[in-house]
């Protein structure tokens, strides 16, 4: 068999690629790694530098440069993998719903920056990234969300915690 008759193509290259690139967003999410799980997304490396800012009870300047990032100090842009802000995973979640369900708060934020949709609803629970919060009491996330414009249907209201 020759190569031209293989199943082989570059297009079957890049999807395996990119299911591997969407697995490997969301256990870099999983385990809190913000660096990495930008990177994937493709966001500049700059916003570690608001990550430093904004999560609470750390220091500035503690989060280091992750090993991907080509420069001497996350300066430059990372191009990543540039991955969909709005990409799902195989449990037909969202980044963001995904960020929300690990508490991940800076995360959250940069996501939101970055363009990522609240309004989503995830595959299979069919919930948005503010009733994930809601569900988990994570009322500072909540409050992002809504500062985004993300909002509950009345029926909602009524069934998630306050």
């Amino acid at each position: 068999m020759s190569i031209s008759e293989s199943s082989f193509s570059p297009t079957n290259s890049s999807v395996i690629i990119t299911e591997r690139g969407i697995r490997k967003l969301f256990t870099s999410i999983a385990v809190g790694d913000v660096p990495l799980a930008l990177f994937y997304l493709g966001i500049p490396a700059e916003e570690i530098d608001m990550v430093n800012d904004i999560v609470p009870g750390e220091a500035a300047g503690t989060i280091p440069c992750h090993p991907l990032c080509p420069c001497n100090r996350c300066t430059a842009k990372s191009a990543g993998l540039g991955l969909d802000i709005n990409v799902r995973n195989t449990e037909g979640l969202t980044p963001l719903q995904y960020a929300v369900q690990h508490n991940l708060h800076p995360l959250v934020m940069i996501l939101l920056k970055y363009g990522a949709d609240a309004s989503l609803r995830s595959a299979y629970e069919s919930k948005t990234a503010l009733e994930f919060a809601k569900e988990r009491y994570y009322e500072d996330i909540a409050v992002t969300l809504q500062s985004w414009k993300a909002t509950l249907t009345p029926d909602e209201s009524e069934t998630l915690p306050s």
